[in-house]
């Protein structure tokens, strides 16, 4: 989805060098890759009517191509803070080659990242925790000191009560690149699609 076909999304307080934007389905889902449409479809099934599904509902073996690139986990209320629960091999791989990490079992999202880097993330997942927003992204997802991935990146909200958002389903599909062809027209476009809408 062009940018310029999407309506600014606000984040206060942000100097975050991303787009933010109000999405919607109609629009994004034809730009949407299989494995991203796959998880997003599984997720809508499993919802109980205007709630969110739990952690508890999720069925591994339904949406196994996806899982080398899932990532699952709570939300502290205090923070909010992001506590995976567990992450597919290919994200285990992204962080285990920059942390030094095998798992991400109990792994909060700020010692998985450098301090000014999981306070970028929980800014942009912020309206997921606080209104359940479901949260689109495509573009540069990962940036390292020697590559960088162009790839779509999915997070969607999950409840034990199934209002109140306390957990987080999310996949990462990307595809990696040297950092000499990193190009000044790479960016990062995020969208915030309200789950009342889907």
């Amino acid at each position: 989805m062009p940018r310029d076909l999407a309506a600014p999304y606000t984040i206060s307080g942000s100097d975050d060098p991303a787009g933010f934007h109000v999405g919607n389905i109609r629009d994004l889902r034809p730009i949407w890759g299989p494995k991203v449409a796959r998880l997003f479809d599984y997720w809508k099934d499993i919802r109980s009517g205007s709630g969110f599904p739990s952690r508890l509902d999720i069925d591994p073996v339904a949406i196994a191509p996806t899982l080398a690139n899932v990532f699952l986990g709570d939300i502290d209320p205090n923070g909010p803070e992001f506590v995976y629960r567990l992450a597919g091999e290919e994200i285990v791989t992204v962080f285990n080659n920059y942390n030094g990490r095998h798992g991400f079992v109990g792994v909060k999202l700020g010692e998985s990242l450098p301090p000014e880097k999981a306070a970028l993330i929980r800014n942009r997942w912020r309206p997921l925790a606080e209104s359940g927003q479901i949260i689109y992204m495509r573009g540069l997802v990962y940036l390292t000191l020697d590559r960088y991935a162009i790839g779509e990146r999915l997070v969607l909200p999950l409840s034990t009560g199934g209002k109140a958002v306390d957990g987080f389903l999310g996949l990462t599909v990307c595809a990696w690149q040297s950092l000499e062809k990193l190009g000044h027209s790479e960016g990062l476009d995020i969208y915030y699609i309200d789950p009342a809408t889907v």
